[in-house]
């Protein structure tokens, strides 16, 4: 890749036995199958590509990912069967500007809510200027699904 850090596997997540990872580099959301051991036993399969994935949280009731592009201000949810849909912000964004992680909520109140956290930006301004302090966001995934 032309990046000017190569950061390599960056989200990475145990699920159903597959490993779940992110190249943010390579802009690639992939898995492979592991045995016990977490040794590779199946071939390393690209889910989705296209987008700088940093990390990423998987919604247990439909297998859903929700990836967050750090540098593009997005997040991005990507179906088991690879379709990705930008579900919040845009790269001239501040709603989730410079998102690195989330987290989906643990009770039945807010197993729907995605927490992100933020970076505010430093790393890639919005519009080449903004930048803000890191935050967390909470975005109901309900409201996206209607």
């Amino acid at each position: 890749a032309n990046s000017p850090i190569q950061i390599g596997v960056n989200g990475i997540k145990f699920r159903g036995g597959f490993v779940y990872y992110t190249s943010s580099t390579k802009k690639l959301f992939c898995r492979v199958a592991v045995n016990a051991a977490l040794m590779a036993v199946g071939p390393f399969e690209t889910i989705a590509s296209g987008f700088f994935g940093d990390d990423f949280t998987l919604r247990q009731s439909d297998g859903m990912a929700y990836i967050e592009s750090n540098i593009e201000n997005t997040v991005i949810q990507v179906t088991p069967a690879g379709m990705t849909s930008v579900v919040a912000g845009n790269l001239n964004s501040s709603l989730v500007a410079g998102p690195t992680a989330a987290l989906l909520g643990r009770t039945k109140l807010d197993c729907n809510i995605l927490y992100i956290t933020t970076s505010g930006a430093q790393a890639a301004p919005v519009n080449g200027t903004y930048t803000e302090g890191g935050k967390i966001i909470a975005l109901d995934l309900n409201k996206l699904d209607n």
